[in-house]
């Protein structure tokens, strides 16, 4: 057998332990996804803390987020883009929030918040 013989034979062959690897890569990725989240969120908001009734929508909609981000093609590099995203849209939380004299992101704010601003990649 030629050496291109053995290539064209073991290249749709995965080697022995890429399948794990890969999913390490995706698990790095995605943690490294959610620390950048946290981070931005929290530049984002400014100390404006997120009220007790919107926390559950909030994280439902940073959850769908990183979903989204994960399932394209190459989300490392679309990773500047969401957390860009998401940090001005935790921005205008704030400001909002402020605007209104409130001591917390309501609920009713977030879902104005939201409606002003979607479609937002890849949260809405």
């Amino acid at each position: 057998m030629s050496g291109n013989q053995g290539r064209r034979q073991s290249e749709g062959t995965p080697r022995p332990g890429s399948r794990s690897n890969n999913r390490r890569a995706t698990a790095q990725l995605r943690d490294r996804a959610v620390r950048e989240f946290n981070a931005a969120t929290q530049r984002g908001l400014a100390g404006v803390p997120v009220g007790e009734e919107t926390q559950p929508v909030f994280v439902q909609f940073l959850h769908g987020g990183l979903n989204e981000l994960m399932a394209v093609s190459d989300p490392e590099a679309r990773l500047p883009e969401a957390t860009h995203n998401l940090e001005g849209f935790a921005s205008n939380l704030a400001v909002e929030t402020r605007r209104r004299s409130l001591a917390t992101v309501t609920l009713a704010v977030f879902t104005a918040i939201r409606e002003h601003t979607c479609p937002l990649w890849p949260f809405c």
